[in-house]
């Protein structure tokens, strides 16, 4: 996605100097990834287009005004292909549903084949961010993890904004649609109705999803470093910095040959801190929505954080719905990071096992110290 960061001039990609530094990227090992997204985004882009066709293909449910007067299907075109970015981004309100076996049956093929490739844009582009890193010997700051914040914070006011005036909705109901369609999560109690809010919704989860996307791979960098940059595969075995947990638990600067999201310390503080906010919010939507139980805000809680979102229970409040906000912010953040150590973890214990045999080999204390046990 980048949409926000990526810009493209003469066959280039142009990167603005003000955030990550850098003005042309003409590295090969990069051209690699930008061909990647090219491909993706035109695969993205077909896969979208066949999918509401056969979809508007398949939908023969009709609607009559009057009697005696002509009938129109009631998912029209449009409808078909907002249906089916909406099933693509894993928002889902459920505004509109396949009415008959044929589509049900389509609709579960093209969302398993959707969220592959969507999946795998969204990758490409973490992968295209850390080639950037790599070939600029560095990471991102803190400075970089709050231009993106503030980006995030401009996209999510002026998409609270439009939706407040194209829906004519409240500010925090305009809000509370803005953050669960930008975080996936998209009950569907609040959804756009009109035209112009339908389109609207697209460009925003279009900007939003990317960004969002960003903040936590800053997030991310910063609570650990990079599993390519900090173990030193046939390459500079020295982690190029200390990341916030590094420090945390007292580790000093100098040679760094593993990475902090291999032991387990990291994974108790991280998995710790999802539990807790789970709690928290548990405890916050019950004081809030007094009407549900305990199972139904730990249930509330578990489909916000996992942006699955049925439904079936959603905040009414005025309070319990900036709750949601504030949680889907926090806990979309912390579980996808949470999910990046396991992904960091399982590419180390890869790599360790293509090089182990060379190392193994080698009876230096170097060679030594360079065989841990990762757990």
């Amino acid at each position: 996605m980048g949409v926000l960061y990526l810009f493209v001039r003469d066959g280039k990609v142009f990167i603005p100097p003000s955030f990550w530094k850098v003005s042309w990227l003409s590295a090969g090992g990069s051209a690699g990834v930008r061909l990647s997204v090219s491909r993706l985004s035109a695969c993205i882009l077909a896969l979208w287009s066949i999918g509401a066709l056969v979809f508007y293909a398949l939908e023969q449910e009709y609607v009559c005004e009057d009697e005696g007067s002509d009938c129109k299907k009631k998912v029209q075109l449009f409808d078909a292909f907002y249906f089916a970015f909406i099933t693509l981004s894993t928002i889902g309100y459920g505004d509109i549903v396949p009415s008959n076996l044929y589509s049900k049956l389509f609709l579960v093929v093209f969302a398993f084949l959707g969220l592959g490739l969507f999946s795998t844009f969204l990758d490409v582009m973490g992968s295209w961010r850390t080639s950037l890193l790599q070939h600029l010997k560095t990471r991102a700051s803190f400075g970089d993890l709050l231009e993106a914040m503030i980006v995030l914070l401009v996209v999510l006011g002026a998409g609270t904004m439009g939706l407040s005036w194209i829906e004519d909705l409240e500010m925090v109901d305009a809000l509370y649609l803005c953050v669960a369609s930008a975080t996936t999560v998209g009950y569907g109690d609040l959804k756009p109705l009109t035209f112009q809010g339908k389109v609207f919704v697209i460009a925003l989860a279009m900007c939003s999803i990317s960004t969002i996307g960003y903040v936590t791979s800053c997030v991310g960098d910063l609570i650990q470093p990079d599993s390519d940059t900090a173990i030193g595969f046939g390459g500079d075995e020295t982690q190029w910095s200390l990341s916030m947990l590094d420090r945390l638990f007292g580790r000093r600067g100098g040679k760094q040959e593993f990475s902090l999201s291999a032991s387990g310390k990291m994974k108790l503080f991280l998995f710790s801190k999802i539990f807790i906010l789970l709690l928290l919010a548990v405890l916050v939507i019950r004081h809030f929505e007094p009407h549900l139980s305990y199972t139904d805000s730990f249930y509330w809680s578990i489909m916000t954080l996992t942006t699955i979102g049925y439904g079936d229970v959603a905040p009414s409040s005025k309070e319990g719905k900036i709750a949601q906000v504030i949680l889907c912010l926090l806990g979309l953040g912390l579980v996808s990071v949470g999910t990046g150590v396991l992904g960091e973890w399982r590419k180390s214990v890869s790599k360790q096992n293509v090089w182990s045999e060379s190392v193994l080999g080698d009876s230096s204390p170097a060679a030594t110290m360079r065989v841990r046990t990762l757990w």
